[in-house]
């Protein structure tokens, strides 16, 4: 079964119209989606170069919008404000969470805060924090999200969230292997309501066993953006369609 499509079809068939902003949208509330980091969905026409940039500014602590133009030309770059891009708001917590982990493998502790509590509502992330659990040698990512668009959204951030969770376990001596978004409202904006029902496949990446410090990552990951192109990922990061899904829920 495509859980993706059974995610979208979901919200679709029982989710509650609503207009925040403006803008009708169909939403579920209190959507929990797991998956196994490494883990997303593809459809016709998508760019998972964007995806793919914004885990690499994730790790390296930055944002460059210029960046993103180079690898998706024709998204739309409002899109990608401060309220959007990660990097420059985890700044020095990822190497906190990782310190963490290996001084406490047990640890409640290891969270990267996203969202600013002194931020005007408005430009809140919607992401609020991720939370990073060693259970044995394996390493669970919990991640905390007020919103969620399934089209434009959900697919891409599974894609950085990823990323992060399998770096994160490089430098903590863990494999990582669950990935949980808990969302406070998972929706559709009707006018993307087509791309929801289209059809989506289940791809896989692994990143390269960069180092197990975190400087070393960085700076590999601040090279990667200079290079990105669907041809790197494909070999570098072994980006593949699979043929079974079964790695995530409603």
């Amino acid at each position: 079964m495509n859980y993706y499509s059974r995610y979208t079809r979901t919200i679709l068939n029982s989710g509650t119209k609503i207009t925040p902003r403006g803008l009708p949208v169909i939403a579920k509330y209190n959507v929990t989606f797991a998956t196994v980091p490494g883990f997303t969905y593809r459809r016709e026409k998508d760019n998972p170069l964007i995806g793919f940039m914004e885990g690499l500014q994730f790790i390296a602590g930055i944002g460059d919008l210029d960046a993103i133009a180079r690898v998706a030309p024709h998204a739309d770059l409002s899109l990608f404000t401060g309220q959007s891009i990660y990097g420059p708001r985890a700044g020095d917590q990822t190497q906190w969470v990782i310190d963490e982990l290996n001084k406490d493998p047990d640890s409640r502790r290891a969270t990267i805060i996203i969202s600013d509590q002194h931020e005007p509502l408005e430009t809140r992330a919607c992401t609020t924090c991720m939370q990073f659990q060693k259970i044995g040698h394996e390493l669970l990512t919990i991640v905390s999200m007020r919103s969620s668009d399934a089209v434009y959204g959900l697919p891409y951030d599974l894609v950085q969230f990823g990323m992060m969770s399998q770096m994160i376990g490089c430098c903590t001596g863990a494999v990582a292997t669950r990935l949980v978004i808990n969302i406070g409202n998972a929706h559709i904006y009707e006018k993307t309501a087509h791309l929801a029902t289209s059809k989506h496949t289940p791809w896989s990446f692994t990143l390269p066993r960069v180092s197990d410090k975190f400087d070393d990552w960085v700076y590999w990951a601040k090279k990667e953006m200079d290079v990105l192109t669907m041809s790197l990922v494909k070999e570098e990061f072994d980006f593949k369609e699979e043929k079974e899904d079964g790695r995530g829920w409603l």
